[in-house]
């Protein structure tokens, strides 16, 4: 019977995927922040604002979730999704963005440890957990359904209305999304941190200094992520230099498609090709192509960029996976929100610097300047590889 309501986790978790991700003015952030701040420099510090705001509520919601309820947290984070996106629709002035951007740092601290440890845990109390790989990507690809069709509506609607309209549009899907965590339920399974809030954060601490395992690999999604992130919210303003601001939404839609079809075969492509062909492989496809796009500078290239997406989905689950193989069960969520705290912050430090760049050069040479973090993942990975065959 358990397993039966329990089943109704995974069916939520494609619709809240969908919903939290499915926000129209999410191809032309870049634009609309510049717009209202009046620089790129000012406009890529709202990413920054959020990833900061991420990093200081990291380990307070992670140390929350494992002691409360997984559901609980996800519902908080939910109502400070919609506060975010209803602040930045105002767009009164850069402050009313900068607050908005603290709300949806604070409620991407709720989900970032939970929603993993709450489908693991799930998973768990079905004895499933093996399974964790194959469900993570295929709930994951609902973020990039979401993200295609937010694309395609999304461009056309900044394109031939404005941009603030998009941005307004985003907070529907949010409501939804806030609605759809009400009817969480709580894996029994889940085991309940000790009373010691400052004890479980040691435990994890010290997990990750005596895991040399983990530490690698973590270090390896960290710099991933940063690099990664930034460069992909930056892309938009190399993609405005060589097509119309239409046209935008059409070549980041082809980039969700290929990045939602990576995330659904992504458990299939871990067991057939293994975790480190998958890492490094999907790492050197986006260096050769992002380079090959930035050298061309034609209409060309915001689809060969596009394309770089079809290998994201399966390396980062196979990063996800190989981090909760890792985790101890009692601190699971404090120990990936540690991991998210440490990637927040370096995506803090270098999103403005991409913007400072584009400001004083190109936008394609801060692209090219994003790729940094592929080589140094590409550099880790190898090293686990020989120590650990991972």
């Amino acid at each position: 019977m358990e397993n039966k309501f329990l089943q109704r986790n995974l069916k939520l978790f494609y619709i809240f995927n969908f919903l939290i991700d499915f926000r129209l003015y999410a191809p032309i952030a870049i634009l609309y922040f510049a717009e209202v701040s009046g620089s790129y420099t000012l406009g890529m510090s709202i990413f920054s604002i959020i990833f900061i705001s991420q990093t200081l509520f990291e380990v307070p919601t992670g140390l929350f979730s494992d002691r409360i309820e997984r559901r609980k947290t996800m519902i908080v984070g939910a109502i400070c999704s919609v506060t975010a996106i209803t602040l930045y629709a105002t767009g009164f002035s850069y402050w009313f963005l900068a607050l908005g951007a603290t709300m949806e740092g604070l409620a991407r601290s709720f989900f970032s440890g939970t929603s993993s440890a709450l489908l693991f845990e799930t998973l768990k109390s079905m004895k499933k957990e093996n399974q964790f790989a194959e469900y993570k990507g295929k709930t994951s690809s609902m973020f990039q359904l979401a993200l295609a069709l937010a694309a395609l509506i999304g461009g056309a609607v900044a394109g031939f209305i404005s941009l603030q309209m998009a941005v307004i549009l985003s907070v529907i899907p949010q409501i939804l999304c806030f609605l759809t965590t009400l009817f969480f339920l709580e894996p029994t399974f889940h085991k309940y941190a000790e009373k010691d809030i400052w004890g479980d954060l040691r435990k994890a601490c010290q997990l990750f200094m005596t895991n040399p395992k983990l530490r690698l690999i973590s270090i390896a999604g960290i710099a991933s992520f940063a690099f990664g992130q930034a460069s992909h919210q930056f892309e938009t303003a190399f993609f405005k230099t060589v097509m119309p601001v239409w046209l935008i939404g059409v070549a980041r839609m082809v980039s969700h498609a290929c990045a939602g079809v990576s995330f659904w075969f992504s458990g299939k492509m871990i067991t057939l090709f293994g975790h480190y062909k998958v890492l490094m492989g999907g790492n050197l496809l986006g260096i050769v192509l992002t380079s090959i796009a930035v050298f061309l500078n034609s209409i060309i290239s915001p689809f060969l960029i596009a394309f770089t997406s079809i290998s994201f989905g399966s390396g980062m689950v196979a990063n996800d996976d190989l981090t909760n193989r890792e985790f101890s069960d009692a601190q699971r969520a404090t120990m990936g929100s540690l991991i998210s705290l440490a990637g927040s912050l370096m995506f803090a430090i270098i999103a403005p610097l991409l913007g400072y760049i584009a400001d004083v050069t190109h936008p394609g040479y801060a692209l090219l300047t994003g790729l940094t973090g592929s080589v140094i993942s590409m550099i880790i990975y190898s090293r686990v590889y020989s120590k650990y065959n991972i």
